[in-house]
C-alpha cells in the first residue's frame, strides 16, 4: 500500500480552476490522499462552495482554509503543508490538469529516491492548457529530483508546472 499524501492546491479567485483540478483529483488511481485548498485573499464564497460540493468525492476528506490576507503563493504553500494531515505533502497548481496516476507516479519517483539513501523533492510536468508548454508534451514526467539535501544544505529548488511532492520531515515547509 502507497503512503498517504496530502495534496495542496493553492488558489486566488479561481473557483471555476479549483473545480476543474479537483474533479482530476477524483479520479486518482492507486493514491490514499486528502486534499487541502487554501484560499488566499478570499473575495467571495465561490471557491469554499466548489469544495463543499465536491467534498464527497474524497475519501481522505478535502478541507478549505480561508485566508482573507493575500498570502502569495509560497505563503499559501506553507500554511498547506502547516495544516497537512500526512507527512508526504504534494502541491499542484489550481491550473494544471493532472492525469489519472499523477500522485502514485510522484510516489513512486520519491520513494525511489529514498532508496537511494536520499530525501528529495520530486516534480513533475503537468499539462496547464493556458499555458506555452516549451516541452510540447501533453503528459507527466516522472522521477525528476529538484531538490536534495547534499551536506546539510539545498540544492536550488524549481518545481516544473508547480506540481512537486516532499516530506515535512526532512524539509518542513518548502519556501
Amino acid at each position: 500500500m502507497s503512503p498517504s499524501v496530502s495534496v495542496v492546491i493553492p488558489t486566488w479567485n479561481a473557483a471555476a480552476d479549483v473545480r476543474r483540478v479537483l474533479d482530476l483529483l477524483a479520479l486518482q488511481e492507486d493514491a490514499h490522499f486528502e486534499v487541502l485548498v487554501v484560499d488566499n485573499g478570499v473575495v467571495n464564497r465561490e471557491t469554499e462552495e466548489v469544495c463543499e460540493s465536491l467534498g464527497k468525492s474524497f475519501p481522505g476528506g478535502l478541507r478549505y482554509l480561508r485566508f482573507e490576507k493575500q498570502l502569495g503563493y509560497a505563503g499559501a504553500v506553507n500554511e498547506g503543508a502547516a495544516a497537512a494531515l500526512h507527512d508526504l505533502v504534494a502541491v499542484i497548481n489550481n491550473d494544471n490538469l493532472p492525469d489519472r496516476r499523477w500522485l502514485a507516479e510522484l510516489v513512486v519517483a520519491y520513494e525511489a529516491k529514498r532508496r537511494e539513501g536520499r530525501e528529495a523533492i520530486v516534480s513533475s510536468h503537468v499539462h496547464r492548457p493556458d499555458f506555452p508548454d516549451p516541452f510540447g508534451t501533453r503528459f507527466n514526467l516522472w522521477g525528476r529530483y529538484v531538490r536534495a539535501l547534499r551536506c546539510g544544505e539545498y540544492i536550488p529548488f524549481h518545481p516544473d508546472g508547480s506540481a512537486f511532492l516532499f516530506s515535512r520531515a526532512a524539509f518542513g515547509r518548502p519556501y
